[in-house]
């Protein structure tokens, strides 16, 4: 509770706490279902509406934006948080309710996002700060799998931006989930993957210096097949895989369990080098494992993530997952 009213301190006082030096965070965030209350008569919604199981009403809405302009502001605090990748957003309508119905209309984020075919209707999305990084071309990319002919899981929604004179690729991502059973669902991630890799490999033989950053949630860890063969290889590094390793948490827990699902991946020359005006400080990646996005865990001991619902149970709190993010420094 201190830090969150630390927080609002901060906001209230224009987020005096930035510096003055040329760092940036690159976030990504599983907003775990944000839906707005109405029922969508195209999308299986039907949970998150006033007489669905989860009793989604205005009141638990308005409590969800609270709890996600407290976390993005969090995110600003120690350095600016220029792009945050999300997922698990409904529509531009709930985008339009956390950027400019919230205390987050002081930052004046903007978005990009893009209705995609999921049959629950849960999208990725990208923010982005207008004052730290601009945005020229971006589209959303449909994935389909094989036999099938339209496309039932999430796009990937591809973006270029500059930061001053540096060009930046990314690739925001939600893999195909783990619902029915790890086996029955592999070759679907592994198939994106795959998908994913061709697109990296596209821009960099057309441009082999091409600054590229894929972020997401991969449902899988960064020692799976589907990340570690199909998508990585050798010309991109993935930031989380030393971190995994050493870690006491990851990013998300089933039951005992941490996994690190939300991942940062990027090319080579994002890397620190003496010819690099623009790389990833210390070349890692963090977890943005503030207190408030926790509870005790009973059951399995340690803690928890504070997350909106326990099933059908309404919990009132942040995600299912952890923040994770890097800092960029454009050096002048």
């Amino acid at each position: 509770m201190k830090k969150i009213c630390l927080i609002l301190f901060l906001l209230t006082f224009g987020l005096s706490c930035f510096s003055n030096d040329s760092i940036f965070r690159v976030c990504f965030y599983n907003f775990e279902n944000l839906f707005d209350t109405f029922d969508d008569p195209n999308k299986n919604d039907d949970d998150f509406t006033p007489r669905g199981i989860k009793g989604w009403s205005s009141k638990k809405f308005k409590n969800k934006l609270n709890n996600l302009y407290k976390l993005v502001i969090a995110l600003n605090c120690e350095n600016p948080a220029a792009v945050i990748g999300i997922c698990e957003v409904e529509n531009k309508f709930v985008l339009d309710k956390l950027l400019n119905d919230t205390p987050l209309k002081k930052l004046a984020y903007s978005y990009i996002h893009y209705e995609s075919n999921d049959p629950r209707g849960i999208d990725v999305a990208l923010l982005y700060r207008p004052d730290i990084i601009e945005f020229n071309r971006h589209k959303a990319i449909p994935v389909i799998m094989p036999g099938d002919t339209v496309a039932r899981t999430r796009d990937i929604l591809y973006a270029v931006g500059k930061i001053t004179d540096e060009e930046l690729h990314f690739f925001v991502c939600h893999f195909p989930s783990r619902y029915g059973g790890v086996g029955a669902t592999v070759e679907k991630r592994n198939f994106v993957a795959s998908f994913l890799r061709s697109k990296v490999d596209s821009i960099l033989e057309f441009d082999p210096t091409a600054k590229i950053i894929l972020m997401g949630d991969f449902n899988d860890d960064p020692d799976d097949v589907s990340i570690k063969t199909h998508l990585c290889g050798d010309k991109l590094i993935n930031l989380m895989d030393e971190l995994s390793r050493k870690s006491e948490i990851g990013t998300l827990k089933h039951g005992a369990v941490w996994s690190f699902f939300d991942q940062i991946i990027v090319t080579q020359n994002l890397l620190q080098s003496e010819d690099n005006r623009l790389y990833i400080k210390d070349s890692k990646a963090q977890i943005a494992n503030f207190d408030f996005l926790f509870m005790d865990d009973l059951k399995f001991g340690g803690k928890k993530l504070f997350r909106t619902f326990n099933g059908a149970q309404y919990l009132g709190g942040f995600s299912d997952h952890l923040p994770v993010f890097v800092e960029l420094r454009m050096e002048n």
